[in-house]
């Protein structure tokens, strides 16, 4: 059974997922092992004490009590290094603590010496010393490193995640906090599907078996209280927005300690299985034990392999470079996002990519330890306050705003600010390329450019195409061929959902399509309707809706809604330079009345946010009047 259970978590797609990246969750569910491993030797020590007799009990005893000191010791010190880790093992250590404090008071009374508890403690300080280097290295200020560890309340602060909130997951203003029977729906899908839809059934059934043979079984006992204890306590602290699906991914990643001990639990689930089926007395010969488990194997390993398989997941790397390398020389950009701001900081840290790219993250800017810890990495750069104010007009000493920074470095013959994954929250006007007061924005490759809005009417066509040579060259490309270096995910959507960063970025990618085709409509709206910029508009907005994924729904609404939009002003403009009335001769198969319907339609259909009501009367106008010139236009 233990192989079977092996078999189970090691192919798991979930745990598989975050296993072959550099996160901290295997590291994790170590530690978690070794406390179990730890817990049990623990408890068999007893169990042996208690049914020792003879002559030698008083020395059986005293070395059966050491044992079961040097693993609670060993335990403690695990506990620490978990710790040091990630937070989440706590939900684990806690209930074990208990467990083998009870345990040793009931039967080796080492509880009531104090060298039992120094040595705890002791033991538990020495796991936490890998956060004796993170004292040591915040001296240095690493490029991207977290708070300001120099002072003691800058690392008490760190260790809490205060900044986060203690035990918390998400610190947007989004927060949510999703009712627990909501999460026991998703997190039993998700237990299904990672075990062969079997697993949950039999995690129940084991459940149930453990809690009757408790009072023989103290390890299944402890199983089952860590599994509960941190199941409940998790989703009860958890804030994280669950109708986000990325959001959901995120959450989905702590997930992964419950797993592991959850597949524990199915094994009780068969024994009791057998138990029914076949009778106590009738014991299957100990050769089938093998092939089964190579039945569980196989199974679990080759149902999931396509999924498992990242042998050519590259995805994150090219999309960074497709940032990266299309820039201007110095170019300081404000990202938004750990996608962008992790991928990007790997490529010029690891691998010396672009290095005099100046990027920093919006969020992190708001912190007050920033600007003294990590200012020196970004030479040129005028910060004029102290911290980014976390809200706009917020008022606080000391604090500035975005366009404040932006005043104090935008240089028309400098280095460009672009911006990339859009502007923090409650910073930007919600008007399509508006920046903050002042400023505006222009597509530039998979990021924006930021310029003062009074330079807007003399920007070209060839100059914004000339920015955007990827996204141009992209476009050009035929299938199977990405020599522009352009992510596309649209032939593994399978593989990554959306709740996957992969999903996330190729959705970005294909926003930066829209952006620039939604940017080149506005331009020709200003200049009486250039029709080979609007034919140009059209090509970027349908290479956007052709790889965009069918469960996605606000963003690609927009898309179709800009593309009709675009189709009309085309047909118009065709139309009234030929001195016409009716559209009908300058419809042609991507652009007619009926596509400019089927657009609007799937708007309609899909946007949830906005009213939609504009839209259904201009499809009813289209119904009634298919040639005729009704003007639409996008907004300023």
């Amino acid at each position: 059974m233990a192989g079977a259970q092996a078999a189970l978590i090691a192919f798991s797609p979930l745990l598989w997922q975050y296993y072959v990246q550099n996160e901290v969750f295997s590291l994790n569910n170590l530690f978690v092992s070794v406390q179990l491993l730890l817990s049990q030797i623990f408890l068999e020590s007893c169990e042996k004490a208690k049914r020792v007799k003879g002559k030698e009990k008083d020395k059986v005893q005293e070395q059966l009590r050491l044992q079961a000191w040097s693993s609670s010791v060993l335990g403690a010190f695990f506990a620490g290094l978990g710790f040091s880790n990630q937070h989440t093992i706590v939900f684990y250590t806690l209930p074990i603590v208990c467990f083998v404090l009870y345990h040793d008071f009931i039967v080796f009374k080492n509880t009531q010496r104090a060298s039992y508890w120094c040595a705890l403690v002791l033991a538990f300080v020495a796991g936490l010393s890998p956060y004796l280097l993170l004292i040591l290295s915040s001296t240095s200020g690493a490029l991207g490193s977290w708070g300001d560890q120099t002072t003691m309340t800058g690392l008490i602060t760190h260790l809490l995640r205060r900044e986060y909130g203690t035990f918390r997951l998400y610190a947007g203003e989004d927060m949510e906090y999703t009712s627990v029977l909501r999460w026991a729906l998703l997190y039993s899908q998700d237990f299904a599907e990672n075990f062969l839809w079997v697993g949950l059934p039999l995690l129940l059934v084991g459940s149930v078996a453990t809690l009757r043979s408790a009072a023989h079984d103290s390890f299944g006992l402890l199983l089952l209280l860590c599994f509960t204890f941190y199941w409940v306590s998790f989703h009860l602290l958890a804030n994280i927005p669950s109708s986000d699906p990325l959001m959901l991914g995120v959450h989905k990643r702590f997930w992964i300690q419950a797993h592991l001990v959850g597949s524990m639990l199915i094994m009780p689930g068969l024994a009791a299985l057998h138990e029914l089926l076949l009778g106590r007395k009738l014991h299957l010969p100990r050769w089938v034990s093998g092939p089964c488990v190579l039945l569980v194997l196989l199974l679990q390993a080759g149902l999931h392999f396509s999924k498992n398989d990242q042998s050519s997941n590259r995805y994150m790397e090219l999309y960074a470079r497709s940032i990266l390398e299309p820039l201007p020389l110095r170019a300081i950009i404000l990202s938004k996002g750990d996608n962008i701001a992790n991928t990007v900081r790997y490529l010029q840290v690891c691998e010396h990519v672009r290095q005099d790219v100046r990027l920093m993250d919006q969020n992190m800017m708001c912190y007050p330890w920033f600007k003294k810890t990590q200012s020196r990495f970004f030479p040129g750069v005028i910060f004029p306050g102290e911290h980014c104010e976390k809200s706009p007009g917020e008022g606080e000493p000391g604090s500035y705003s975005i366009r404040e920074f932006l005043d104090a470095n935008y240089r028309e013959e400098g280095p460009p600010i672009l911006t990339c994954g859009g502007w923090r929250q409650n910073e930007a006007e919600a008007v399509a390329f508006k920046a903050v007061q002042g400023y505006t924005t222009i597509p530039y490759g998979l990021c924006e450019k930021v310029i003062p809005l009074a330079a807007l009417p003399n920007v070209t066509v060839n100059e914004v195409m000339e920015d955007n040579k990827i996204l141009n060259a992209a476009i050009k490309e035929k299938d199977g061929n990405r020599s522009s270096g352009i992510i596309s995910v649209w032939k593994e959507l399978d593989k990554y959902d959306e709740t996957t960063w992969e999903r996330s970025i190729h959705v970005h990618t294909l926003q930066s399509f829209q952006k620039l085709g939604h940017w080149l409509v506005m331009w020709a709206q200003r200049n009486e309707d250039d029709v080979k910029v609007l034919r140009l508009a059209i090509k970027f907005l349908s290479r956007a809706l052709a790889e965009w994924p069918e469960v996605s729904s606000d963003p690609s609404a927009m898309c179709h809604r800009i593309r009709a939009i675009t189709c009309s002003r085309l047909i118009n403009k065709k139309a009234l330079s030929k001195g016409q009335q009716s559209t009908k001769a300058f419809m042609d198969k991507q652009c007619n009345w009926k596509s400019i319907i089927s657009d609007l339609k799937v708007y309609v259909d899909k946007e949830t946010k906005l009213s939609t009501e504009v839209e259904k009367q201009i499809i009813e106008a289209y119904r009634s009047h298919p040639y005729a010139l009704i003007d639409l236009r996008l907004d300023e």
